[in-house]
């Protein structure tokens, strides 16, 4: 399991950094308008985050020693993105008629590849028995994000807001929203916890 978790761990790292680069590098130059524009999503926070937490899983790995802090920063870029995946194919798709729209270019990568090599390298090969409390911090990207969304999206003046691009305040319904969101957060961490429970 210690082989398959490094192998994961090295191509889930190695395909976000690639996709960035691919993403925001033309002509031998970076586009940093495209990367701040990017790092808006929770779809490129929540890879990259993953990404970093998987690199630096599998550093320690690899010395032998994996500890407690950089397993439960794996666990969070775990549950970001699930929390992707889960939005992608449950809210997003729905919404815009088709799936097949949402898997396109890097999409395909950072909406589908990434989150399932995460999903499976955590749950086959990372699992660890934590009390619930432990488990529970794993809504902490969703709601820092939830937050942050709200604040550009609804709270700052027009002209400098962001556009609705999840459709999260469609018909001003924020509000079920963001707590659908947070229970969503939730509803992926207490998985986890429960599968610690039975495979770890």
């Amino acid at each position: 399991m210690r082989i398959l978790s490094l192998l994961m761990n090295a191509a889930l790292a190695g395909i976000v950094l690639a996709v960035m680069i691919r993403v925001l590098r033309r002509d031998g130059h970076w586009n940093s308008q495209k990367a701040l524009h990017m790092f808006r999503y929770f779809t490129t926070l929540s890879n990259v985050f993953c990404g970093v937490c998987a690199a630096l899983f599998l550093v320690f790995e690899a010395l032998g020693r994996v500890p407690g802090f950089i397993w439960l920063l794996k666990y969070l870029g775990t549950v970001s993105v699930t929390v992707t995946l889960l939005t992608v194919l449950l809210f997003l798709a729905p919404a815009k008629g088709s799936l097949k729209a949402l898997l396109r270019g890097s999409n395909l990568y950072f909406h589908l590849i990434c989150p399932l090599l995460a999903i499976l390298s955590f749950t086959l090969c990372e699992l660890r028995r934590a009390p619930v409390y432990v488990y529970a911090l794993g809504t902490l990207p969703v709601l820092v994000y939830g937050l942050v969304y709200l604040q550009k999206v609804c709270l700052t003046p027009l002209d400098n807001r962001w556009n609705d691009f999840y459709g999260f305040n469609r018909d001003g319904r924020w509000r079920v929203s963001f707590r659908l969101m947070q229970l969503g957060g939730l509803g992926v961490c207490a998985l986890y916890w429960f599968l610690s429970l039975v495979l770890a």
